[in-house]
This record gives structure tokens, C-alpha cells and sequence, in this order.
């Protein structure tokens, strides 16, 4: 679902899953996180980024803080129902 790969091209390797990957600004405040999660039995890979909905909890809860030097207009958020075919 995520992977990390350096610039020779060869994979970087992981103790634990990657569940998070976080982009960051050169003051090293997150710019946006790549979020690996599973929805009703399906692998999906979510973007948080400042303006997300989740955005304050993530901070919060990783002691980050997020980067004001990103702008663009971000999608919004929508919700998606997965069926299982």
C-alpha cells in the first residue's frame, strides 16, 4: 500500500507497518500525510492535509505541527461507499 523508496531507486524496508508517511516543509512542520487505512475490507490510501477535517486530532495526537508555507486548494473532503464485488 506504501512504500518508501530511495533515489537509487532501491526500497527502504520497514521494522512495522507503514501506516502514515509524512511530507514535510524544510522547518520540518507536516505539509500533508499519506494515511494507509483499511475501509470495509478495502485497502485505501487517504491525504490529510492542514485544511482535512482530521487535521487538529493528527497534531495533537503526534505532537506535529502543520506547515503554513503549502498553499493550494485542496479537493474537499467526501465520503465514499465501498462495495465488495
Amino acid at each position: 500500500m506504501l512504500r518508501l523508496r530511495a533515489q537509487s531507486g532501491k526500497t527502504i524496508t520497514m521494522d512495522e507497518p507503514l501506516i502514515y508517511v509524512e511530507v514535510l516543509d524544510e522547518e520540518d512542520n507536516v505539509a500533508m500525510v499519506f494515511h494507509r487505512e483499511k475501509i470495509a475490507g478495502v485497502n485505501a490510501v487517504n491525504l490529510l492535509t492542514p485544511d482535512s477535517e482530521s487535521a487538529t486530532s493528527y497534531a495533537a495526537l503526534y505532537n506535529v505541527r502543520w506547515s503554513n508555507k503549502l498553499k493550494t486548494d485542496w479537493a474537499s473532503e467526501t465520503s465514499l461507499d465501498f462495495k465488495k464485488s
